[in-house]
């Protein structure tokens, strides 16, 4: 009976091990990447699951052999049967430092978590209008693992089009006619840059014919978005100030306030001498004092910073929905179903030594929205979209940020009249405007994660936003 047993057991695993093998999938190639002019070395490893209903998960790394750099991605082919499907959107978590796999299991994916073992379907999922890639970058975030170090939104763009062109090259069906980059928080420094390189290697494409593929970059969409830090720095103290009539504000006593407000000059003064000279020695200052006088006073009075109608879950969690994650994504069957490479760490969320990396390079206190500029320039839509409980990223520093955008259609977008977002009952449930190639939505009762406290809302508003991009 013991041989029978260990007969059965080992054809069983061999049926398992046939069906995985079917599942999976290998793919070998070479890039030429845009910072040396040499071939670069790539292969892919993916496999696929259905982790909700009938839902198409693709999990898998591009190795960069040469560089020994691994980055995890998750893709999800579009939904919608009966429709072709023309774009594509890229996912990048912001941090900086945090894993997209939030973006993909607790945002906009086509699955979200029921519990720490199980996934349930997103009614509310992007994955209804366009295919959906995440991406855990830089490497050492999430499920990426590597060599490579970096410290700026500049150098992880590099990374992030090497990574790319792998990507399409390996599934060339992924690419649609439109291709959209969108993400949260730190990605308001991500995507400019990201935005900058793609525009440059597609005319170095056009010009030489040279190895790769031009991206269709057609949208940016920057949720609650760390863009400005000038500008963005000069809005804590009214958003914690201000007299607005909500249950939650203001978040200071007038004593807070004042003591907020008698530095903010300074922190003014030493932003303006870090835009001019751009240098780590002209922006350490700036970055340490505003950091300190402007956006930690949120702890003086135990408010969650992404969003301040409540406090945070403990000292590790904001959230409830991140700890399920973190428990889900340390789990010995997703590491299985994923094909987890067992060189990566312990899962974190957000991890703290990447975001260091990119405070001691200034990184966090460079401007991005001449690079937003360049895009609108470039007939690239633009859709900003921020929950008007965050904090960290408030509505007031995004909204001022885009006003004070310098380009040609600066005078046009400030001069449109907003209008405020109903619902079926016809109660306000956010503000709009748009101008051209420019849209902005405040979204109301949502914190620094926006899609997820409103998912119907901002869907509503991305799908729409994405038939204009297009039919344009």
């Amino acid at each position: 009976m013991w041989v029978i047993g260990q007969v059965a057991v080992g054809l069983t695993c061999f049926v398992g091990l046939l069906s995985v093998l079917y599942q999976a999938g290998y793919h070998f190639g070479y890039i030429q990447t845009s910072a040396v002019p040499q071939w670069l070395h790539y292969q892919t490893r993916f496999s696929s699951s259905l982790p909700c209903d009938q839902t198409t998960q693709v999990a898998g790394y591009i190795d960069f052999p040469d560089t020994d750099d691994h980055y995890f991605f998750l893709y999800y082919p579009a939904q919608r049967n009966h429709t072709k499907i023309s774009s594509t959107i890229l996912w990048l978590n912001g941090g900086p430092g945090c894993s997209s796999v939030q973006g993909a299991w607790s945002g906009v994916g086509p699955c979200t978590l029921a519990n720490d073992t199980h996934m349930m379907p997103n009614r509310h999922s992007w994955n209804k209008h366009a295919n959906l890639l995440f991406l855990d970058q830089p490497i050492g975030v999430g499920f990426s693992h590597g060599k490579a170090r970096i410290s700026q939104s500049s150098q992880a763009a590099e990374h992030i089009y090497s990574f790319l062109q792998a990507f399409f090259d390996a599934f060339p069906e992924a690419l649609g006619n439109h291709f959209v980059i969108a993400g949260e928080s730190y990605a308001g420094h991500y995507l400019p840059a990201l935005s900058d390189h793609i525009l440059a290697q597609n005319e170095r494409l056009r010009h030489t014919n040279g190895p790769g593929k031009e991206l269709p970059l057609d949208g940016i969409y920057l949720g609650n978005g760390w863009v400005n830090p000038k500008v963005q720095a000069n809005s804590f103290q009214p958003f914690g100030c201000g007299n607005q009539p909500a249950p939650h504000l203001p978040v200071f006593d007038a004593q807070q306030c004042e003591k907020i407000s008698s530095r903010s000059a300074t922190c003014q003064k030493l932003m303006s001498l870090c835009y001019a000279y751009d240098s780590a020695w002209a922006c350490a200052p700036a970055g340490a004092f505003c950091l300190l006088t402007q956006l930690k006073p949120i702890d003086w009075v135990d408010r969650n910073p992404m969003d301040v109608r409540g406090q945070c879950l403990d000292g590790e969690f904001c959230f409830a929905f991140e700890r399920t994650l973190t428990n889900f994504a340390r789990n010995p069957h997703t590491h299985y179903t994923l094909g987890i490479d067992h060189q990566t760490d312990t899962f974190s969320n957000c991890r703290t030594n990447i975001d260091l990396q990119f405070m001691m390079a200034m990184d966090h206190v460079k401007d991005a929205t001449a690079s937003v500029r360049h895009a609108l320039h470039n007939g690239i839509h633009v859709l900003a979209v921020t929950g008007d409980t965050d904090w960290l990223c408030n509505w007031m520093g995004t909204e001022a940020w885009l006003d004070a955008m310098e380009w040609n259609g600066q005078s046009g977008y400030r001069q449109a009249k907003g209008q405020d977002v109903l619902n079926d009952s016809k109660q306000s449930v956010g503000w709009a405007k748009s101008f051209d190639r420019l849209s902005y939505v405040r979204v109301a009762e949502a914190g620094h994660m926006a899609a997820w406290d409103q998912p119907a809302l901002v869907e509503h508003h991305v799908s729409s936003w994405l038939r204009q991009i297009e039919t344009k």
